[in-house]
Order: C-alpha cells, then sequence, then structure tokens
C-alpha cells in the first residue's frame, strides 16, 4: 500500500529527519495516486485514489457522502481505460479498436460505435416490453428463380430483387426485364423462388401489388410457411412491354 500523509507540521517538535521521511512518504503516495486496496484513511470530498485489489487498476473519487465513487478503471491486458464503469465494475465503456467505442453492460459488449454506424442487439420504442423491441434491419438482394410460368407471352428474361427486413417483416421488390412480355389469359402466372426469408408459417399470407406490361395491374402473393411469391393478373392487357416490377410484404 502506497497510502501516507502527515499531520500539521509542528516546526518545534519536527526534527528535519522526521520531516524529510514524512514528506518523502507523502511523495510516494502521491505519485501512486494513493495506491491501495481500500480507500485511504485521511481521504476527504475530492481524494482521488486507485484501487489495486486485482489487476486492472480502478480510481476512485470521495464525493460529499464518503462514498467511493469509482471514475474509471484500468484493464491492464488490453492497455486501455475503461471509464463510467458500475460497482461491480462489470459495466463500462471502453475504447476498443481504433475509432471504435463498446459500452458493455454486464460483461457483454451491447453497443459499438463506430464511425459508419452503431452496433446494437435492438432498441425499445415506446416501451421496455418484447413487444416494443425492435431488433431486426437489413437491406439486401436476392436472387428470383421462376419455378413456373403459365399463361405468358413474349420473353421475360432478368430477374433482379432486393428487399429491406424491418423487424419481422420482409419487403420485397423484384424488376423484370425482357421483350414483348404480357399475360395471355386471366388466369396467367409466374411462381418465382429464392425469397431471402422463409415467410412465417402461421401468416395467413401477404399480398402486394405490381405491374406486368402495359400498365396491366397485378397482384403478387406470399404463401403462409412457402418460400415463394404467387404472381398472377386477373386480366390481359393486349399491350407487350419490356420490363415490369412488383412490391410484396410478408411476416417471417
Amino acid at each position: 500500500m502506497t497510502q501516507s500523509v502527515f499531520s500539521d507540521i509542528d516546526p518545534a517538535t519536527k526534527t528535519g529527519t522526521q520531516l524529510a521521511t514524512d514528506l518523502n512518504n507523502f511523495k510516494d503516495s502521491i505519485l501512486s495516486s494513493h495506491l491501495g486496496t481500500s480507500s485511504p484513511s485521511y481521504s476527504v470530498e475530492g481524494t482521488l485514489w486507485m484501487d489495486n485489489t486485482s489487476s486492472n487498476l480502478v480510481a476512485y473519487v470521495e464525493d460529499t457522502g464518503s462514498d467511493d465513487v469509482p471514475i474509471f478503471q484500468i484493464d491492464a491486458t488490453n492497455n486501455v481505460a475503461r471509464v463510467a464503469i458500475d460497482a461491480d465494475e462489470d459495466s463500462y465503456i471502453v475504447a476498443d479498436t481504433d475509432d471504435e467505442i463498446d459500452v458493455v453492460l454486464s460483461s457483454s459488449v451491447e453497443y459499438t460505435f463506430k464511425t459508419a454506424g452503431v452496433v446494437a442487439p435492438g432498441i425499445y420504442l415506446g416501451g421496455t416490453a418484447a413487444a416494443n423491441l425492435l431488433d431486426f434491419y437489413e437491406e439486401g438482394s436476392w436472387t428470383p428463380n421462376v419455378t413456373a410460368a403459365v399463361g405468358t407471352a413474349g420473353t421475360f428474361s432478368t430477374y433482379t430483387g432486393t428487399y429491406t427486413r424491418v423487424g419481422n417483416l420482409v419487403t420485397l421488390n423484384c424488376y423484370i426485364t425482357g421483350s414483348n412480355m404480357d399475360y395471355t389469359n386471366f388466369n396467367s402466372y409466374i411462381i418465382m423462388d429464392g425469397l431471402p426469408y422463409n415467410p412465417a408459417a402461421d401468416a395467413s399470407g401477404a399480398f402486394g401489388s405490381g405491374i406486368i406490361a402495359g400498365g396491366l395491374s397485378a397482384t403478387a402473393i406470399v404463401r403462409q410457411g412457402v418460400n415463394d411469391v404467387f404472381l398472377t393478373s386477373f386480366a390481359i392487357s393486349g399491350v407487350a412491354h419490356n420490363d415490369s416490377v412488383f412490391t410484396v410484404t410478408y411476416r417471417v
């Protein structure tokens, strides 16, 4: 323990040797930031001291109520400082790697702040119940794969898919290109799989809309528990077109 302080100096009783000893001990105490396993007996409001109970040093400051408030902790293994630590030292903020800051709660990294954004397990909106937790967001592409085409005319050449998932809802977009594309009868349809996420087995189905060709309205249906989208129309446009698009949202 490197904690020492001297009482008021009385020049009438304090010898030079005694004074030198007191000052040298106090110098060591200052240089080590009052290092020890407990708060110095002489600490007062504002005293800063270091706890070396473990290999990770913890800095404390005494408040007005004679309580030791943790300020930061030195991670001796990674040579970084942890700040805003709690009483049992398992929750804190720490610099992870270059340009990254971690928020650790109960010894687990819960949030990571990066230059590109924040990595988090989720966020509660409008409350703190499970129903208020938004814990998933993703954007990406999917590859539509046609498994059936009935009553189509012309050439349907390329299928380009993108999607956005927010929570348990997925919104699909698909852009189709070709030449002279059209539906030939009232029961024409196209089925394609390759959805990025399987639809919920207990869902009642999802419906979307789109334009197949020449202004022809279409209906896109995602069936419960089936990884495909059923694209159908109940009219004939009579006007061939070279591109089409549809959007549909379903639950996972």
